[in-house]
């Protein structure tokens, strides 16, 4: 695996995580967890989980949602170019291995 293609892997997994949350909003079951003061504060994958789960059925809730994630996938394909650009970059002028070694996963 080269650079570049771990970059798609990484942005491939962006890609899942945010249509995994999208998903979670098409769901009808009621929130896990009450939504409380001492939640919020948390601040932790628990508050995110039970303001979506919250919220799931609220349809302006689930535009935003889908609004912000757009707006995140398209600065994540932008960071992507630039990335690959620069990788691409550093291995022409050999400052990078362009097959570097990677550890097998799993």
């Amino acid at each position: 695996m080269n650079a570049t293609s771990l970059c798609v892997g990484l942005d491939q997994t962006v890609r899942g995580y945010f249509a995994q949350a999208l998903s979670m909003l098409d769901s009808s079951a009621p929130p896990l967890v009450p939504l409380s003061r001492a939640l919020l504060k948390r601040g932790d994958d628990s508050t995110s989980n039970a303001i979506i789960a919250a919220f799931a059925c609220d349809s302006t809730f689930a535009a935003f949602a889908k609004n912000e994630m757009d707006g995140i996938i398209a600065r994540d394909d932008e960071d992507a170019e630039k990335l690959a650009a620069g990788i691409r970059e550093a291995v022409a002028r050999g400052v990078l291995d362009p097959n570097p070694p990677v550890e097998p996963v799993c």
